[in-house]
Parts: structure tokens; sequence; C-alpha cells
């Protein structure tokens, strides 16, 4: 038995300690590898989304809990095995990017209502729109004493109502505006990078002053492959500009679009076709690029190698100072991974939260129990292509109340043709889902969701 476990004050030999640590680090490695999700690897593959509202009070949160220096091979893999069965292996512009790391499949489904009536139902690719929205909380409805207390509720849930149009440049209220999540990066990503890596360069600065070791770098390259791959990042789909009437008979309709959101409620969004199948469809998808996909790959491998390499360097060349450091380090990682995991931080100074934050600028501030309204903000995508939306939430005690008055409502509306271009009132069709024509089994088991 280890002297350390006996407790007769002996101090363990070299070898001893090795076999402690190693042992340790191995159920470091275990108990991390369980905590890492895919979500840290999405992150990485879209910087100008999920930092694009990075700001100064993001930074202690993100500082501490947003380190990538722990034991990820269990979600590269996992990330890896996507790309797979989706086909990006094999080779140029081969495969489809939806359903993996690069481009999430939400599994929300929406119908298209006109005129009172349900024409269609189709699949939610990116829906930006209801992700934010989903951000914003729900009040607890206030119980009066000495009342009596009628049906219990089960569930607080929302109606939200939607309106998307376009608007003129320059922006009514800069303040109430967020810039697209797909332009060219910033000074601001690498920074928030930087942050992100604070734990792990320290750490590094610490055993090369100290140590003068080139160990350090196992500190450092987290960091390092931070910045490449925000270097090498596959460029978006922009924001659409608006379409422009080509002849005076063409006609775009204005229609009503519903999603169930499984935790929030519903959400009927309202505009042109045009204005709102982009958040649908394209907008935000990766523009391929078989350089940029391949270095990404390469990067998602070096993560996943970066835990077994830092053991076995621990175990074998390491000092013993030094690899109670790197077992620190490793421990910190984890549990900052397991925070990540449950303190929805995904959502951390992205885009969504942005737009949520004005949201609540613009009137969720004064929401009631009953009702909140909010006036309109903007998604600035630059060339004057800018976007207004405008919500409007009422809160329910149950689900069926909600749904109740969604249908009364989009069975009530009816909407006004507008101007504009043949092409872009087409109705979403099967074939449109997917510029690379994903496979029967993946679209079958989202018209299940």
């Amino acid at each position: 038995m280890p002297p350390l476990l006996q407790g007769n004050g002996a101090i363990p030999s070299f070898s001893e300690q090795t076999s402690i640590l190693s042992a340790l680090g191995t159920l470091i490695g275990y108990i991390g590898a369980e905590a890492a999700t895919d979500q840290v690897f999405e992150r990485l593959l879209w910087p100008q989304r999920f930092w694009n509202g990075f700001s100064i009070y993001h930074a202690l949160q993100v500082a501490m809990f947003m380190p990538m220096g722990g034991p990820l091979h269990r979600a590269a893999l996992h990330t890896l095995d996507k790309f797979f069965e989706n086909g990006l292996f094999k080779g140029d512009k081969m495969g489809h990017m939806l359903g993996t790391a690069f481009f999430r499949n939400s599994g929300w489904s929406y119908a298209v209502w006109y005129n009172g009536q349900q024409e269609s139902t189709e699949l939610v690719r990116n829906g930006l729109w209801i992700r934010a929205a989903s951000l914003l909380p729900i009040p607890i409805e206030k119980q009066q004493k000495g009342l009596e207390t009628g049906r219990p509720v089960r569930a607080r849930t929302t109606l939200n109502t939607l309106v998307l149009d376009y608007t003129t440049s320059p922006l009514p209220k800069k303040d109430n505006a967020v810039s697209q999540e797909t332009k060219g990066l910033s000074l601001k990503i690498f920074f928030a990078l930087l942050v992100s890596e604070f734990s792990g360069v320290l750490a590094g600065v610490t055993v090369a002053v100290v140590w003068r070791s080139w160990f350090a770098w196992l500190w450092f390259a987290p960091l390092l492959l931070k910045w490449t791959s925000a270097i090498f990042a596959v460029a978006r789909e922009d924001l659409a500009p608006k379409v422009v009437p080509s002849a005076p008979a063409a006609t775009e309709r204005t229609k009503l679009f519903e999603i169930l959101h499984p935790q929030q409620g519903i959400f009927l969004i309202e505009g042109n076709e045009s204005t709102v199948l982009q958040f649908f469809r394209h907008y935000g998808h990766p523009v391929r690029s078989r350089t940029r996909e391949r270095a990404q790959f390469a990067i998602i491998i070096c993560f996943g190698l970066m835990f077994p390499v830092g053991l076995v360097s621990s175990i074998i060349w390491m000092p013993t100072s030094m690899q109670y450091l790197w077992l620190g380090y490793q421990l910190y990682a984890t549990l900052a991974m397991y925070v990540y995991r449950y303190t929805n931080s995904h959502i951390w100074a992205t885009t969504e939260e942005a737009l949520a934050a004005k949201f609540k600028e613009a009137g969720f501030k004064r929401s009631t129990e009953k009702s909140a309204k909010a006036e309109p903000i903007y998604l600035d995508g630059g060339n004057g292509n800018i976007l207004s939306a405008t919500l409007m939430t009422t809160y329910h005690n149950s689900f069926g109340s909600a749904r109740d008055a969604a249908k009364a409502h989009l069975q009530s509306t009816t909407s006004v043709p507008r101007k504009t271009s043949r092409e872009s009132s087409k109705t979403l069709s099967p074939s449109d889902l997917d510029s690379v024509n994903p496979s029967d089994n993946w679209r079958t088991s989202l018209e299940k969701e």
C-alpha cells in the first residue's frame, strides 16, 4: 500500500507519487470526458456567432468557465463521428453540414399560415429569432392572499408574436441594433478567445518562469488552436438584401409562421416570405471551402489529443511538482466544463443573447404577469440591409391556453399581398431543405420531431 494511504508520515517515493498521480489523472480524464459536449466545438467553429455579443461584462465568467485545456477527447470523437456520418470526409463539397457542429439542427418545425388557413409544415434550420426570444424570462404569477386557488399551474408558458420587416438606413436607434453573426472576424473575437483561455495562459507562464520547461506549450496550445480555428473559420451566408419588385404584377404574400418551442411556448412570426424564410433556410449556413474544413478537422483532432498527450507527458517526463500543477489544472478544467454544461453557458456572449438583451431594454423589463411588448430592435446586416423585429408576448398558465390564443389569432388574420418578385414568393419545398440533399433517414427523423 502506498505510504500516502498508510498514514504513517512516510514520504512516498517518486515512483509511488507518479503512480498515484497517473491514477488520478486517468480518473479525471474519464469524469471530464463525460462532462464535455459537442457545444464547445460549435462555439469553436462559429466564432462570429458565439462571440458576437462579447463585452467586458462577460470577461469574468468566460475566463473562469470556458477553457478548452481539459479532457475533450470524447466530445472531439463524437463531433468527428457526425462529420463522418454526414459525409464531410468524402471530398470537396461532399456531404452536408446541417446537423453537425458546423451548423446545428434545431429539430423544430414550423407551420405556414395564410388568410387563416394552414398551407404546409416545414423544417426550421437556424431559428435565430426563436433562440433569442426563448431567452427572455417568464414572470411568475403572484397569488393574492384570501383568494381561492383554481386549477394548479403545472408550467407557465408564452405566446410570442414577432413581426419581421426590412427598414431603411440609417438605423432609427443605434442602441437597439445588433450586428449580424455572419460578418468577418474582428479583434473582439480574438480578445474574447484570449480571455477564455486566461487560466491556461496563466498556468503556462508559471511553468515557463518557475520550471523553465518547454512543457508550457501544453497550456498555451488551446489558445493557439482557438486563434487558428478563428482564422480558418468558414464563411457564413449573410442576411439577404430586401427584395425589390421586378414587375408591377409580381406580389409577395405576408404570412404567419407558427413554431412550437418545447420550453418557451408558441411563436408566431409575421412577415414577407423572403424576409422570414431566410432564417429557416440558409441564413448562417457555412459557405463550403475544403481548405478551411480540413483545417477545422485537424484542429478538432488536436483538441482530442491534448489530454492523452498531457497525461503521458506528465507520467514520463514531468517533475513531480509540475505533475501536481498539470493534474490540478485538469481538475479545474473538468469542473469548469460541468458548470458550462448545466448553467446555459452555451449562450453567453452569443448573438441571440445580445438580441434578448435588446428586447429587454426595449420593453421587456417593464413586463407584467400577463403580457410584455418591446419597441423594434434591429439586426444590422451591413450594406444598408437592416431588419427590424417587434416582439409582443402574452403569458399563460397552461400550454392549452396559449394554443387556443394562437389558434384564434391564426384563423382571424387576413394578409395583404405586397409587391415583390415571383421567385421569392415560393413556399419552401422539401428539395430546398439543404443545398446538399440530406439523406431520407435524416429527413424522416426530423419530420417525426
